[in-house]
């Protein structure tokens, strides 16, 4: 009689959820007893978002400050590099708002690349893997550039630049 009621049951609760769905209504949460502790994933990398204000708009970045300083001169943000190669080289991100933008065309290619909310004409020189320079058109042709420079770039180093790249948010 047991073994009726329990099979009763069973049917019931399938009936009811495939009921709910047939109504197109949600079938009610099975909720679990027993609870998985929950633990915090840390950020391999750290990074701070920062924004920042020039005379031609503003944009918003994650800077790990860990491996990047931050050098604002001459109307330009300069993100310096902690860890060079050599000690004599200073790879940077130089990052600013132009209404001229022109390289050496030896070499390069360019992609389209969408990054964040835009999409880019991202520069690429003699095959490298990791790009040089990436040009966000805006209107008015104005322009919003972020280059390297400096040098020689390890693949840390153009990885982290990526990843700083990836976190801009153009807010002119």
């Amino acid at each position: 009689m047991k073994q009726y009621y329990s099979g009763m049951l069973a049917a019931c609760l399938l009936c009811s959820g495939c009921t709910a769905l047939a109504r197109n209504e949600e079938p009610e949460p099975v909720y679990q007893t027993e609870a998985e502790p929950v633990t915090k994933q840390e950020d391999p990398e750290p990074s701070e978002e920062y924004t920042f204000q020039m005379e031609e708009g503003e944009f918003s970045m994650r800077i790990d400050e860990e491996h990047w300083k931050i050098d604002m001169r001459d109307g330009r943000l300069y993100l310096l590099s902690k860890d060079p190669v050599e000690p004599e080289d200073d790879p940077a991100l130089s990052i600013w708002f132009s209404d001229w933008w022109g390289v050496c065309g030896t070499g390069l290619e360019i992609r389209k690349t969408d990054i964040g909310e835009r999409t880019a004409e991202v520069g690429y020189y003699d095959g490298n893997e990791y790009w040089d320079y990436a040009v966000f058109p805006l209107e008015e042709e104005m322009k919003f550039i972020v280059a390297k420079t400096g040098g020689p770039w390890s693949q840390e180093m153009s990885e982290a630049a990526q990843k700083m790249l990836e976190s801009i948010r153009i807010t002119r």
